[in-house]
């Protein structure tokens, strides 16, 4: 072993005169309390003076004593200063210090009474602030000199183990003399205690020496130093005691070759023994510990070399001590003496190994196992099992014990000793059925034990693939009798993992009977929160609440592995009572996910329970809401339950949410919306319109449902029932068109976390940025709550000349709905295919109120950008063929008539723009009547009346007179009403010339280059053709 840099010591030349020597040393004594010269010239005057060591034999000893002290006073610095001292030779210091060291212990030791002599070595070694005493810096140069094999070994000649282990001894033995006039208790510990340490330290570096531990051994001091730990209880200096337990513990670690045969000439082992048979009850037992793996652990560490010891141990029933040990260990250990009963067991756990030949076990397997379980034990090749004797004391002290310490730690133990040979396991439970002796009474201990417990069957269960399955019966058993309320929370959360893992131990705990047990727990809990509400059971200890916890995850987790246990659920008829625990939030998700795997039997069952729940939930329980459309959404992902959300009513109870939620985004709610978060009103909103969305897009037939029979309609009337939607005059904006944001900027803003637009305008955002990815069917199988997805970023692109190279990736990447990318006007934008086109109308249906009264310039920006982004989507023939089909012209005629009227609206152009793109694909007779009659011109209303008088005097027989009278009149009437341009003053107003320029442009044939082949309007309300009689 290489030497370190403070090992190195140094000597005086021969030919130097004392009073030279005298005047440099004084030199370095004057500066020990300042910066010391170069290292160079340290080391080179240490140097000089390790050359003249051998004049100091030659002088007196008071000489000698001093020219040492001064010597190791430089060595010390220099080491200590981190010069590099390889090249010197240290092993004439070292025999100096060593006869130095043993000398003064031999003087303060010969011929004296044992305390005085202890008294003597304390103030040997002692360390003053005032002086350094030759004992401290002998020990001190011992110490920097223990590293360097050689110099140990010339330690070794001069008798210095033999001395050192004396002084151990003394100190161990012994009690300090107390001496009444020292004032100063707290200076004279800490001098002691610095002391002690280094001292220990130089005895613990010397040890690695083996050399030293060979040496060491044959002293009768060593062996005293271990009989005295056993047998001097009440005169023991604790400090010492601890110190000389590190001693031992090296000492015997270090495996010397004479280990065995020097502690059995002394029969130290036996005394040993014998004295522990006779131990004091007022011995603390963490002092007993302690002190049996000091001793102890020689036969442990000898046992690979030489069984003698371990022999001589049974020979004399060492294993009563230990048992007698933990008996004291179990009522009185704590935290602090952790580590005393750490040690004790694991000397303990690896006696269990000792022994002439393994174990013999018959094979006892029960089925059913996993499919990689194996067992050979022919096949141990680490560290088997081989007495039992010692497992015993260890398994017996857990069933005694209610400590949680040494409970704790024997389960940990009993994991170590699985640890180290995978046959363990098997060895010890099929000869002692340790593991499910341990389920019979585990659950009188206190909780963390618990816990460690089931993190043992885990282990056996995960890491040796094997199932217990007569501990899982004790587990069952125990759980079935309800003695430990935390000992069943732990068994269910360990039952809970168990089932997840896998489908087997679902199986066996099922046929077990713990399904039909944990149901009938269920419904006996359900009754009580039915009769005394859930306020009383939310006061109940907690405890209780992560029991009913634990058996709805149970239970959840038996069904999710299978369909056999979901019936047996839906037979037992649980139904109703997994209902009850929805109202409990701590209970609500596992009680869903029985709920969910109910729809894998019974869909119709599953969203009649679900929607029913939701419709009798109050305005308040919005979490329990959220939490029942997330299932639904859930549950829609499987194809069985599409029909099923139909047939129980899901469109009527969705919509009865939205409905019930009016005024609930009015900028000043009132009512039982002022007290809840408008946050959470807008998620809930949402995430119904997503429940709603997703259900018609997964199938055609709600799709139809939807849009055929009325329920968009009423869809858009709540929807205008929230209060963020309201009619207003809107004031016209001076920004261009191209300075006006996009749609998909202000959904990018109302995605900030601080508010840009006020909190109306920002939920009317949130809604139509929803419908139309509903419209789309972008994201709808996303959360509602990942917004939109840059579905528009091309098409809402107002100042962009040419697509980039950014849009044309993720145009690629988009859902189906998007099938091109086509510029027009120097504008790029995304063709998307609608493939809901009831949300368009939707969008449509609330434009008109977007309108904010602090705001009203702001609510004019939102809706151009909302119009504009519907014409945007309105730009391929086939969304217009969609929305013509599913009638956007006449939701536009209906909401926003009032716009078309109007031709100074700001969003009059842009709205006659839809509605002739729409009748540039299809038309009926009646909605293109509406748009020319809008405003009633001319005679539109007259018209009206005479058509109904003129039935009544049909209907009342008038006479032929009166009716051609009428006939006249009519006539007259169509004459004078047959200028568009001009009119009477009793004939109505005026068609607008902007109308007659859209009838123009609706009824024109389209010109198609360049072949000039034109295509005549999509509707025929008089004959278009390019010849005839039209």
């Amino acid at each position: 072993m290489p030497p370190t840099k403070q090992q190195e010591n140094g000597e005086l030349a021969s030919g130097e005169s004392s009073e030279s020597i005298e005047a440099k040393t004084t030199q370095i004594q004057s500066q020990t309390n300042g910066d010391l010269k170069a290292h160079e010239d340290s080391v080179v005057l240490l140097k000089e003076q390790l050359t003249q060591l051998g004049t100091i034999r030659q002088q007196s000893p008071e000489q000698r004593d001093q020219e040492l002290n001064r010597l190791l006073l430089l060595f010390i610095q220099v080491s200590e200063s981190g010069s590099v001292l390889d090249d010197l030779e240290l092993q004439g210091l070292a025999l100096q210090v060593g006869e130095a060291l043993v000398c003064h212990i031999q003087q303060r030791v010969a011929d004296k009474p044992a305390e005085e002599a202890r008294y003597e070595l304390e103030q040997l070694f002692q360390r003053s602030e005032v002086r350094s005493n030759q004992g401290w810096l002998l020990l001190k140069s011992i110490s920097l000199l223990s590293n360097r094999d050689s110099e140990v070994g010339v330690m070794i000649k001069t008798g210095l183990p033999a001395a050192l282990v004396k002084c151990l001894y003394l100190f161990v033995a012994l009690p300090p003399r107390k001496e009444s006039s020292v004032s100063q208790n707290d200076v004279d510990e800490e001098v002691k205690c610095s002391f002690q340490d280094t001292f220990t330290q130089v005895i613990l570096q010397l040890c690695r020496h083996v050399c030293f531990v060979e040496v060491l051994l044959e002293t009768q001091e060593l062996s005293s130093v271990i009989i005295s730990l056993t047998l001097l209880w009440d005169q023991c200096s604790p400090s010492w005691r601890q110190q000389a337990s590190r001693v031992l513990r090296v000492v015997s670690a270090a495996q010397a070759h004479n280990t065995v045969p020097a502690l059995q000439a002394s029969n130290c082992m036996k005394i040993c023994i014998q004295n522990m048979h006779k131990i004091s009850e007022n011995i603390p037992c963490h002092v007993l510990a302690e002190v049996a793996v000091s001793v102890f652990s020689f036969v442990k560490d000898s046992y690979p070399v030489s069984p003698a010891l371990f022999e001589e141990f049974e020979n004399n029933d060492g294993y009563s001590i230990f048992q007698a040990i933990l008996i004291r260990c179990e009522e009185e250990v704590t935290e602090e003496q952790y580590l005393a009963v750490q040690d004790l067991l694991g000397l303990i756990a690896s006696f269990t190994l000792f022994g002439k030949a393994e174990l013999k076990v018959a094979i006892c397997v029960n089925n059913p196992q996993p499919p990689g379980f194996t067992f050979d034990p022919t096949l141990t090749n680490g560290s088997p099992v081989k007495n039992l004797t010692a497992f015993k004391i260890i398994q017996a002290s857990f069933l005694r014990s209610g400590n949680t310490v040494i409970c704790s730690q024997i389960l940990r133990t009993i994991q170590m000793i699985w640890s180290w040979e995978k046959a363990n396991f098997f060895l010890v439970e099929w000869s002692l059925q340790s593991l499910a002796q341990l389920a019979e009474c585990v659950w009188q201990k206190s909780p963390p034990v618990h816990l460690i417990f089931f993190e043992l069957l885990e282990t056996v269960i995960y890491q040796l693939s094997y199932i217990p399955h007569e501990t899982i019966r004790k587990v069952q058993a125990v759980l079935k009798q309800g003695s430990s309320e935390a000992f069943n929370v732990a068994a269910l959360d360990c039952f809970y993992r168990l089932i997840i893992h896998s489908g087997l131990l679902s199986e066996v705990l099922s046929d077990g009977g713990l399904m039909e047990q944990l149901l009938f727990e269920l419904k006996r809990r359900a009754k009580i929160i039915r009769k005394t509400g859930v306020a009383v059971e939310e006061k109940a200890d907690s405890y209780e609440r992560k029991l009913t916890t634990n058996i709805l995850n149970v239970v959840s987790a038996l069904a999710l592995q299978s369909v056999r246990n979901t019936v047996f659920i839906r037979d037992l008829g649980m139904i109703p009572y997994v209902k009850i625990f929805l109202d409990v939030e701590q209970f609500r998700s596992p009680a869903l996910c029985i709920l969910e795997q109910l729809s894998e039997v019974n869909p119709e069952e599953y969203m009649s329970t679900a929607i029913g729940a939701l419709c009798s939930s109050t305005e308040s329980e919005i979490r329990l809401k959220q939490d029942l459309l997330q299932s639904i959404m859930k549950v829609l992902e499987n194809p069985n339950s599409w029909n099923a959300f139909r047939t129980s009513g899901g469109f009527t109870g969705l919509l009865s949410i939205v409905v019930d939620m009016e005024g609930s985004l009015l900028e000043a709610p009132a009512g039982p919306w002022a007290a809840l978060s408008r946050q959470s009103l807008v998620e809930l909103l949402l995430l119904t319109l997503h429940t709603l969305a997703l259900a018609v897009h997964v199938h055609p037939i709600n799709g139809h449902i939807f849009h055929t029979t009325g329920v968009c309609e009423k869809l858009g009337d709540a929807l205008m029932q929230l209060g963020c939607f309201q009619r207003g005059v809107p004031v016209e904006t001076d920004k261009e068109i191209f300075d006006c944001r996009t749609f998909q900027e202000f959904v990018e803003a109302v995605k900030r976390p601080e508010p840009q637009l006020p909190p109306p305008l920002g939920d009317c955002v949130k809604l139509l940025g929803f419908l139309e990815q509903f419209a789309t069917g972008v994201s709808l199988v996303a959360g509602p709550s990942a917004g939109l997805h840059d579905n528009n970023d091309a098409g809402e692109s107002q100042k962009t000349k040419e697509p980039t190279n950014e849009d044309e990736a993720l145009n690629h990447t988009r859902a189906s709905s998007v099938s091109f990318v086509s510029t027009d006007s120097g504008r790029a934008y995304c063709d998307l295919i609608i493939l809901h086109p009831g949300a368009v109308k939707l969008i449509m249906t609330l434009l008109p109120s977007i309108y904010c009264p602090s705001d009203p310039c702001l609510s004019e920006e939102l809706q151009l950008a909302v119009i504009h982004h519907v014409q945007t989507m309105l730009k391929s023939d086939r969304d217009r063929q969609i929305m013509c089909e599913f009638g956007l012209a006449s939701t536009l005629l209906t909401h926003c008539k009032h716009i078309l009227i109007d031709n100074s609206h700001s969003l009059h152009l842009p709205i006659v723009r839809i509605l002739e793109k729409l009748a540039s694909q299809s038309m009926d007779h009646k909605c293109l009547r509406q748009f020319l009659c809008l405003g009633d011109p001319l005679m539109c209303s007259g018209n009206n009346r005479l058509s109904v008088s003129c039935e009544e005097a049909r209907n009342t027989n008038q006479t032929k007179d009166s009716t051609e009278d009428n006939k006249k009149s009519s006539k007259k009437a169509m004459k004078r009403s047959f200028s568009l341009l001009k009119t009477s003053s009793d004939s109505g107003t005026v068609v607008p010339l902007h109308r007659i320029i859209s009838l123009v442009s609706i009824t024109s044939p389209r010109s198609i280059q360049p072949h000039k082949v034109s295509i005549s309007p999509s509707f025929v309300e008089f004959d278009m053709t390019d010849s005839g009689y039209g």
